[in-house]
């Protein structure tokens, strides 16, 4: 595509992949919080429809729409000031930018394509073999389930400034795998900008990153800090999480004719009503349903897991650099509110996203399913936050598998498809580590897990010790000239702290 801003790439796994956009209203409209924000009066996180991005499993010999999916969303100037307004940058210039570099940016799939009528249709190769930092690898075997015509189903939540695009090629990957991935962008005002549709498909309102100065609260109620905040933003993400799930669910029971009609993002070239008709029972939402996510996404991931099997079916999670600050730490509320560095405004129990409490017998909020955790280089320097992450993790012993694990040389924006695409940046910010090599061995790792592979190359590697607690000695440290000393290793590399 150019000398500074790449192509994505194709796909590796065994699997044809395509993708749809859903945006579906939601069955009962609402608000949370308090917060109006100030340039309408209106509340501030307000939940109308779900935007979710499908990347799934497709049956390569049937056309699509003809077309790839942007990466940015468009109308271009809109979503480049939304950036702008994210970043602190002149709207010019954060307009020229998208125009010279991020425009032409598609995904590398067709769009729209039917989802794979079965898995012995799907199984072709879309791209070269998966290749590890220390072998190639062909995935020879299907995904758990594919084998009676269903396919697992993996929830994705974004980080702050992320949308349902900018971890295309995780979400990709995995679909590649044979995994239906359902990419959630959120309306909480934790990314650059979204809009939400009318029925008509056009343009309702906008949905822009929300900074504490945009925020006015009733008389008498005392504002939110900047932190408290984000709980309540993730009580709203929730909500999301569970409509999305049921409009998979809508799919699965053979409304997908009805589902079509609903689509606010629906166009001449969309997958029609017979095409989401052929998703009924394509989906296993019982046995194989993961919840998955990034940074803020991963501390989202940890709420829905905590939140337990009477309000989400989530039989494991994957938490991908996860920004823990905003949740309470493990293993319990009751230890959580009596914290005084907690607020009890961190964590509110809702009956539509908790397990029943009452203030003499608050719900466990331990993780009892399987737990993948994957931090980057700086997090795990991090000292107190990796802290925070390891108390989550380790209030998961004794009542399922976890790992706790660090890619040496990465940074934070490598779990998502800015370094793929502009190699240059992620370079000036820190990271070490070749792009797709970090993007190989994140998926490898996920990968072996959704198959509970866990004596696999990754996940079976053993804790050195010392690796427990995270940052060696001297790491994250000043040297002499005053600069800090990174984790020690061959960039791309995992590092393991913690293990089953």
């Amino acid at each position: 595509m150019g000398l500074l801003v790449k192509s994505l790439p194709p796909y590796t796994g065994p699997y044809a992949v395509s993708t749809v956009d859903l945006e579906l209203p939601v069955d009962s409209p609402r608000s949370f919080g308090d917060a109006k924000l100030k340039s309408t009066g209106k509340p501030a996180l307000q939940l109308d429809t779900v935007l979710v991005t499908l990347y799934y499993p497709a049956d390569a010999s049937r056309p699509g729409s003809g077309e790839r999916q942007p990466w940015f969303e468009r109308p271009l100037g809109q979503t480049a000031a939304g950036y702008a307004r994210f970043a602190g940058q002149r709207p010019w210039l954060m307009k020229v930018f998208v125009y010279l570099f991020a425009a032409n940016v598609r995904l590398p799939v067709e769009a729209d394509r039917p989802i794979a009528s079965t898995s012995a249709a799907a199984a072709t190769a879309a791209g070269p073999p998966r290749t590890g930092s220390q072998e190639t690898v062909v995935a020879e075997d299907h995904a758990p389930g594919a084998a009676n015509g269903t396919f697992p189903v993996v929830v994705f939540s974004h980080g702050l400034n992320g949308t349902r695009t900018t971890y295309s090629q995780w979400a990709g990957e995995i679909a590649s795998r044979g995994f239906v991935v359902a990419a959630i962008e959120h309306r909480d005002g934790s990314g650059p900008i979204s809009t939400i549709r009318g029925d008509d498909g056009k343009q309702e309102r906008v949905v822009d990153y929300i900074r504490p100065e945009d925020l006015t609260w009733p008389a008498g109620k005392e504002p939110l800090t900047s932190l408290e905040f984000r709980s309540v933003q993730l009580e709203m993400r929730l909500a999301e999480v569970k409509e999305t799930l049921r409009a998979l669910e809508r799919l699965n029971e053979g409304e997908g004719a009805s589902v079509a009609k609903s689509n606010r993002r629906r166009s001449k070239k969309s997958i029609g009503d017979q095409g989401l008709a052929d998703w009924a029972g394509r989906l296993d939402l019982q046995e194989q349903v993961v919840m998955a996510g990034h940074s803020f996404g991963g501390a989202t991931t940890f709420q829905v897991l905590r939140a337990g099997a009477t309000s989400f079916p989530f039989k494991r999670g994957i938490a991908l650099d996860p920004w823990a600050d905003p949740i309470p730490p493990a293993p319990s509320l009751a230890d959580t509110l009596s914290d005084s560095s907690f607020s009890p405004t961190d964590y509110k129990p809702d009956p539509t996203t908790s397990p029943s409490a009452s203030k003499d017998s608050p719900p466990s909020l331990d993780i009892v399913t399987p737990l993948l955790v994957i931090n980057s280089e700086t997090f795990t320097l991090w000292k107190e936050h990796y802290k925070l992450v390891r108390g989550i993790v380790d209030a998961v012993k004794d009542k399922a598998p976890r790992w706790l694990m660090s890619m040496v040389g990465s940074i934070h924006t490598s779990f998502s498809d800015l370094p793929l695409l502009a190699p240059f940046i992620a370079k000036r910010t820190g990271a070490r580590v070749d792009p797709q090599l970090a993007t190989a061995e994140i998926v490898e790792a996920c990968d072996e897990f959704l198959r509970s592979t866990y004596d696999g190359r990754i996940l079976g590697q053993r804790v050195k010790e010392g690796d427990e607690v995270g940052a060696r000695p001297g790491e994250g440290e000043k040297d002499e000239t005053g600069r800090k000393r990174v984790m020690g290793g061959v960039p791309g590399e995992m590092r393991m702290h913690v293990r089953l």
